[in-house]
């Protein structure tokens, strides 16, 4: 009776613990779609230049990392860079700021996008030319991010692949659905 009582509770633990693991670590291998963004999204004047739109938000580690590189790596020179935070936040707000990146805090477009991070790229009349994510695979401290390469493709014209947004769920609605548990999103 015993040891019957004590294999079920073991395996009662264990497939709620290997439960727990995989719904976290399930959480940042979801692509996301995105698909009201380019039409939804209003693109600050352009002065005749191609343009970067990083969306960012609080409270997403991949975020943060995408944050650290622009940072790191500063505006580009004949680029119109702009950073769109969703959220509150002021973590990086300043800091992108006073690095040369127009910041926006934006509110409007949390019903607009799935996930962050994302990638938006335009051409000189404005025209989204480029919807996705930053990299291949899930954004982490040693992924090598790949939006001036993107970039780069598209104003040469060479066919370019558009990489899905891997990386923090935004919208409430899909929050409940990947987390019914409330375990990250709440």
């Amino acid at each position: 009776m015993k040891k019957g009582f004590l294999f079920s509770f073991l395996f009662l633990w264990f497939c709620s613990i290997f439960y727990l693991i995989a719904n976290m670590h399930g959480f940042h291998l979801i692509s996301f779609k995105n698909s009201e963004t380019e039409k939804n999204i209003k693109l600050e004047p352009i002065q005749e230049q191609w343009g970067l739109v990083h969306i960012l938000a609080e409270g997403c580690g991949c975020s943060e990392i995408i944050a650290d590189y622009l940072l790191k790596r500063k505006p580009q020179k004949n680029l119109h860079e702009q950073v769109l935070l969703l959220g509150e936040t002021q973590k990086y707000a300043t800091k992108l700021n006073k690095s040369g990146y127009k910041v926006k805090i934006s509110q409007e477009l949390n019903g607009y996008i799935d996930g962050v991070p994302m990638l938006l790229i335009h051409n000189k009349a404005g025209e989204i030319k480029y919807s996705g994510g930053y990299a291949k695979t899930m954004v982490t401290p040693i992924t090598k991010i790949q939006d001036l390469k993107i970039l780069k493709q598209i104003q040469s014209h060479i066919s370019t692949e558009k990489l899905a947004v891997m990386g923090c769920a935004v919208s409430k609605k899909l929050q409940k659905e990947i987390d019914p548990l409330g375990l990250k999103y709440n």
